[in-house]
């Protein structure tokens, strides 16, 4: 398995402890800081369906009050199956869009944006998301899971993937405390 949260679920399952081993995935040396400047710019990157909670994360910012997310962003970059019911809030929304980047583009993605939001609806074993963005010490506003919380534990922000008032709140919360989002990117340093 890739991080000891994934060894819990297993062993929970039944599975020997003495049979499991634990095997980081890897950094790509590409993801760096870019020294940009950050923007009121809130990412997400990833397959559009619906265990990856995209849908609820472009439906929970659109509800935030507008003077709050007034100057903030969020832009969603990946294909799948939900791009069209994205795309009509995309086109209600001056501050929501949604396009397709190549891997070489999100490391400067990253590094330009206030935070990336990870609302995966399932237990990831491990997200090579998480790595590049650690990398280019973006803050993270997670779903908590056995694997997230063993593998960000101080370096995210957390909240229930099952409850969209809770990231809503969470969302407030992020863009509300820049000392919050200095602290997570100082822990990926």
């Amino acid at each position: 398995v890739q991080n000891e949260g994934m060894k819990e679920v297993l062993i929970s399952c039944g599975y020997s402890e003495e049979k499991i081993s634990v095997v980081p995935n890897l950094c790509n040396p590409k993801f760096k800081p870019s020294g940009t400047n950050r923007k009121k710019k809130i990412v997400y990157a990833g397959r559009l369906i619906r265990k990856k909670g995209v849908l609820d994360l472009v439906k929970s910012f659109h509800d935030i009050e507008p003077e709050i997310r007034a100057g903030w962003s969020l832009e969603i970059y990946g294909s799948g199956p939900l791009e069209s019911k994205i795309q009509e809030f995309a086109e209600g929304s001056k501050n929501i869009s949604l396009d397709y980047v190549s891997s070489e583009q999100l490391s400067k993605i990253y590094s330009e944006s206030s935070f990336l939001v990870h609302s995966s609806k399932y237990v990831e074993p491990f997200s090579r998301i998480w790595l590049e963005v650690m990398q280019t010490n973006t803050p993270i506003l997670c779903s908590e899971n056995t694997s997230s919380k063993s593998v960000l534990e101080d370096k995210a922000e957390f909240y229930d993937p099952f409850s969209r008032n809770e990231l809503k709140e969470k969302l407030k919360k992020m863009i509300e405390k820049p000392k919050l989002r200095n602290r997570l990117e100082s822990n990926f340093k």
